[in-house]
């Protein structure tokens, strides 16, 4: 059926491209093909006793029209596909949307989207936009403008078949929340953060939680001054070998619960910038670190650490621990 980008161009101005493979879906199923989003208030009730749902959304139905292969259908948060294979769906805007958490909710047949005409300066929360969206392979967020966003959290979760993203024209000044952000990209290979401005995140629990491919990340960057939560962040990233914190400030920080839970390929970790003087919550933090060799944790000060259960279980080829 061609590639995305034979979808005929239009006017419009505000516009969202994706392609969807229901190739091994059942037809005459109800696949999502958008959540809902802006928060507005949506009626919904039971149909067959699953979860396809018939909403109510006069406000959503006004600001979105969408096509499909060219073809205009009925404003829909499902749609029901007659033969199985790849389509193109256009979602086009008739004005610029303020929130965009949960836009592509579980749309977990999405292979790709391209929001290079997509205006998003307005927008102020992107928390669970791609979250489930299993199947996504690309995704195109070259044009994003994130100057005003809070929260980026959960914001793509589960996204488990992307291998590369592009964030580098993020400007995250604003945002507060980025916990699980990343969770569940576990085919990210690699990743690029180094323009991303932390200063006023103040929660990053489980931000690359099950990035099982990713082999090192370099953070160093991050400015972590008003983080609080750590708990999770790098837990089962099985393949990570190298990874720069030098710059961390966490005197601010209370809870690092399985922070480094099962990094089972680190060999060397520099957490001599940490300060732990507030933190009560340590449990599982290196556990089953089995290839961690060294480890400099000069910082360190342990006197309100009342949870420090299993820190270092399983680290058997720990040699040299620098306290």
């Amino acid at each position: 059926m061609g590639n995305i980008n034979d979808i005929n161009s239009t006017n419009e101005s505000n516009y969202i491209d994706a392609e969807i493979d229901i190739t091994n879906d059942d037809i005459n199923k109800k696949i999502r093909i958008i959540n809902s989003f802006e928060n507005c208030k949506r009626e919904f009730k039971w149909e067959n006793n699953n979860e396809d749902y018939k909403y109510k959304n006069e406000e959503e139905i006004k600001k979105c029209k969408i096509t499909i292969n060219n073809k205009k259908i009925k404003f829909s948060y499902f749609y029901t596909f007659k033969k199985k294979g790849k389509y193109f769906i256009r979602y086009s805007f008739t004005n610029n949307l303020i929130k965009n958490n949960n836009m592509f909710y579980r749309c977990n047949s999405l292979t790709n989207i391209d929001f290079s005409k997509y205006n998003t300066k307005n927008v102020i929360t992107m928390r669970s936009m791609f979250y489930g969206c299993y199947s996504l392979r690309n995704i195109n967020l070259s044009n994003f403008q994130t100057h005003f966003v809070i929260d980026m959290s959960f914001m793509l979760y589960g996204c488990r078949s992307l291998t590369n993203i592009d964030l580098s024209n993020f400007n995250t000044q604003n945002v507060t929340n980025t916990s699980f952000m990343f969770y569940e990209c576990s085919s990210l290979t690699s990743i690029n953060l180094s323009k991303f401005d932390t200063q006023n995140v103040y929660d990053m629990n489980g931000m690359f939680n099950l990035c099982k491919s990713l082999t090192n990340i370099d953070l160093s960057n991050f400015n972590t001054q008003n983080v609080t939560d750590m708990r999770h962040m790098f837990d089962k990233c099985y393949s990570l070998t190298s990874i720069n914190l030098s710059n961390f400030n966490t005197k601010n920080v209370t809870d690092m619960d399985y922070m480094f839970y099962e990094c089972k390929s680190l060999t060397n970790i520099d957490l001599s910038s940490f300060s732990i003087q507030n933190v009560t919550n340590m449990n599982f933090m290196f556990y089953e670190c089995n290839s961690l060799t060294n480890i400099k944790v000069t910082g360190f000060m342990t006197q309100n650490n009342n949870n420090m259960s299993h820190v270092f279980y399983g680290c058997n080829s720990l040699i040299k621990k620098f306290i």
